[in-house]
């Protein structure tokens, strides 16, 4: 271990000042997740673009399809992830 006027660099008095004040400075920034509404998302899903499901394309199917199941679901993002579209019929 690098030692400075006979202390560790790790307890040097001098270092350890400088790192608390770089903290106090530049805190770690806490990643926020962001604010939804629960219900402009359902009537965005009730709108024409994802219904009536005869009419609508698979890809805005398979999003309503998705966030509905995974609201009524509860389930982590990987075991959403972990779904297998292989198994789907053409």
């Amino acid at each position: 271990m690098y030692s400075v006027e006979g202390v560790q660099v790790g307890i040097h008095p001098l270092v350890s000042a400088w790192v608390r004040g770089h903290k106090i400075c530049h805190p770690p920034v806490k990643l926020r997740i962001p604010a939804w509404d629960l219900q402009a998302v359902l009537v965005a899903l009730g709108e024409e673009s994802f219904g009536p499901l005869r009419q609508v394309d698979m890809e805005h199917l398979t999003y309503k399809t998705l966030f509905l199941v995974a609201l009524s679901s509860t389930c982590r993002i990987s075991e959403l992830h972990a779904l297998s579209v292989t198994a789907l019929p053409d």
